[in-house]
């Protein structure tokens, strides 16, 4: 009995560890800066399962401003009430 308690609690062990291992992953990135310009595109960040493409369309002192290439959300207006007389 106690050496199958033993194994259970071995089993249960690895099991807590394997699942606690991949959160304390760390990626390695460069901290390299990196200068964007007018016109140029950068993809990051995902929606729906699909990377979001986008392009920057200008430049200032408080950083690139950048538009989605396409539409991320589709929300319809719904006019079925008489709120809009």
């Amino acid at each position: 009995m106690f050496t199958k308690n033993k194994k259970i609690w071995k089993f249960l062990l690895l099991f807590i560890a394997a699942a606690i291992i991949p959160v304390f992953m760390v990626s390695i990135r460069s901290n390299a800066a990196v200068t964007l310009q007018t016109g140029d595109y950068v993809k990051f960040g995902m929606y729906d399962g699909d990377p979001i493409l986008w392009r920057v369309v200008n430049v200032d002192g408080n950083g690139p401003l950048i538009l989605s290439d396409r539409i991320l959300c589709l929300k319809a207006f719904d006019a079925a009430g008489s709120y809009y007389n």
